[in-house]
């Protein structure tokens, strides 16, 4: 079954996929703020991914001139909109994030508060903005989000990250998506590798 749903203004088709070295702190979430071009500010979440370096999504990103992080200014080095994700530099402290070897099913914590990974997927997102269809790994999350938990840590018991909060089903009620961990890590790890984003209006 391939359900279509919208969710954050994208629209998003899911095709089901297959479904312990001791506790760890999780990574540690901020607040991510970005001005610029729309009449409202946009509001999302980050993690902490090293010192100096948060971790986000990319669409509230879009079309802005400013950004800030717990209110202190940053800057967007890095772009990915395949898996919606995007790097910002601000002086902000925290240890370097530990990816999850493989993506999987159980209890989870969404920005602290439980959740369950019900499914993993393969994710096609129709973007209108770019008249282009991206494909992700994605969770299937049991968990109650809103638009300013876009770019929210999924953490498995043992605290490493499982993935980053993208999108909430408006179709199906406590239902999120959230790009997988083993999609993040060579975007993290190539951070300052290319050419600067272009983010403004």
């Amino acid at each position: 079954m391939t359900p279509a749903l919208l969710a954050f203004g994208l629209a998003l088709t899911v095709v089901a996929g297959c479904g312990d070295d001791g506790a760890r702190l999780p990574p540690r979430s901020v607040s991510v703020r970005a001005s610029g071009c729309s009449l409202a500010d946009e509001l999302a979440t980050g993690l902490v991914v090293g010192d100096g370096l948060v971790l986000t999504v990319a669409h509230v990103l879009r079309r802005t001139s400013a950004v800030s992080v717990d209110g202190v200014p940053g800057k967007v080095v890095a772009i990915d909109h395949r898996i919606d994700a995007a790097l910002i530099a601000v002086e902000v402290p925290g240890p370097a994030v530990r990816f999850a070897d493989e993506p999987a099913t159980g209890p989870a914590t969404v920005a602290g508060r439980p959740a369950v990974v019900s499914n993993i997927v393969d994710a096609a997102i129709e973007e209108p903005r770019d008249d282009t269809t991206y494909r992700r790994r994605a969770l299937v999350l049991a968990a109650g989000v809103g638009r300013g938990d876009s770019g929210a840590p999924v953490v498995g018991p043992d605290g490493a990250l499982l993935g980053m909060v993208f999108a909430a089903s408006t179709a199906i009620d406590s239902r999120a998506y959230a790009v997988t961990a083993d999609e993040l890590r060579p975007f993290v790890g190539s951070a300052g590798v290319g050419q600067p984003p272009t983010t403004g209006c």
